[in-house]
């Protein structure tokens, strides 16, 4: 089964300021470069980003060995980000996605090794951190087709409530399911 790795980095951080937060920098790189380290080493079938195209993070994400899967949209949400992401992976030829957030700078390859693995067995599988699922999570068919009519703010998680899926999940440590979303939110960590 060929899974690939998507990063959604489409979005306007308007709640983090002026300034795009993924190009942020956050201790030795940028905000994104962490998520785009910890992810190209882990042995999935395909690394891609989903972001606008030209900009500063499609530049980048290639400079880490990722594709670029463009975003047109003016204001995209994230489930206008997975949509996009999850369509043309499909046409691709893949048959599951880990979706993981640009602006979750502390999950690790030793993490998203572990999630591969554990997805093995599962239609879907989610990391848990205290009582909620989360990003990173692995889809695979056939409950990837379900993430093609996002739209908007929509969320993926509460599509797969349904008793026939076969779902996992995979404890997250408290530190790695920070995302940053606002500069506050890195006070702690510069």
């Amino acid at each position: 089964m060929k899974i690939a790795a998507l990063i959604l980095a489409g979005g306007l951080s308007r709640r983090f300021g002026s300034e795009d937060k993924l190009l942020y920098p956050l201790r030795d790189r940028l905000l994104i470069e962490h998520v785009l380290t910890a992810a190209r080493p882990v042995p999935f079938d395909g690394h891609f980003v989903v972001t606008q195209d030209p900009d500063p993070k499609a530049d980048l994400a290639r400079s880490h060995g990722f594709e670029i899967i463009p975003i047109q949209e003016r204001d995209p949400g994230q489930g206008d980000s997975i949509r996009i992401g999850v369509t043309y992976l499909l046409n691709a030829g893949y048959e599951g996605v880990c979706i993981l957030l640009g602006d979750m700078p502390f999950v690790t390859q030793n993490y998203l090794e572990e999630l591969l693995s554990a997805a093995s067995d599962h239609t879907a599988i989610f990391s848990r951190a205290q009582d909620r699922l989360q990003p990173p999570a692995i889809i695979k068919m056939p409950a990837l087709y379900s993430l093609t009519v996002l739209r908007g703010d929509e969320g993926f998680l509460r599509r797969f409530g349904e008793a026939d899926m076969m779902l996992g999940e995979l404890a997250l440590p408290a530190e790695m399911a920070r995302d940053i979303d606002r500069l506050e939110d890195l006070s702690d960590n510069s």
